[in-house]
């Protein structure tokens, strides 16, 4: 099963960022949202070109695939809004996942009706059960994992100096390597 794919997504109220590792290929993929860059028709080309590959994530089905999901099904209707209208409609669904999530409510998308095939390392290691739950940081640390980072930046921050895009990506990119590790 060479055809998988690493990813994790950050979605801030001023940048929705998805960083992917091909692990067959080794090769790196950044697709942004923000006032300075909108790739979101880059993206949704890579998920078709790659639509027979697995996303694998941690904590994927919950989130990451839930926000990636609500993009898929409503680009289409976001070619009059600007880059930022868009980061904030995907920043308020993101929202809305983790309040249902804080409530045990079902994510909008179950499995079956999702866009792209989903490995959730989170649920494939029963971290989802609620008496070994646990979060990609603790796992970091239980696994030794080179580099243990914490988000630079709070998820309601809307504006971002090239420095702070900077390390944003990075963090992500350090959270697909952890889940690679992992």
């Amino acid at each position: 099963m060479n055809n998988i794919l690493i990813y994790d997504c950050e979605t801030l109220k001023g940048m929705f960022l998805i960083v992917i590792y091909d692990i067959q290929t080794k090769e790196w993929f950044t697709f942004e949202i923000s006032e300075r860059k909108c790739e979101i028709d880059k993206f949704v080309n890579f998920t078709e070109e790659y639509k027979d590959y697995y996303f694998c994530g941690y904590n994927c089905l919950r989130f990451d695939s839930q926000v990636i999901e609500y993009v898929l099904r409503n680009y289409q209707f976001w070619v009059e809004k600007s880059c930022i209208e868009i980061c904030q409609l995907v920043w308020q669904k993101a929202q809305d996942v983790i309040d249902d999530s804080n409530y045990e409510i079902f994510p909008d998308y179950k499995e079956s009706e999702l866009s792209l095939k989903q490995l959730d390392l989170f649920t494939i290691w029963h971290f989802s059960n609620i008496n070994r739950r646990t979060s990609l940081k603790a796992i970091e640390f239980a696994i030794n994992f080179e580099s243990i980072e914490e988000m630079p930046y709070h998820h309601s921050k809307e504006f971002f100096t090239e420095k702070e895009y900077e390390e944003t990506k990075s963090y992500c990119k350090n959270d697909v390597s952890a889940t690679y590790a992992l």
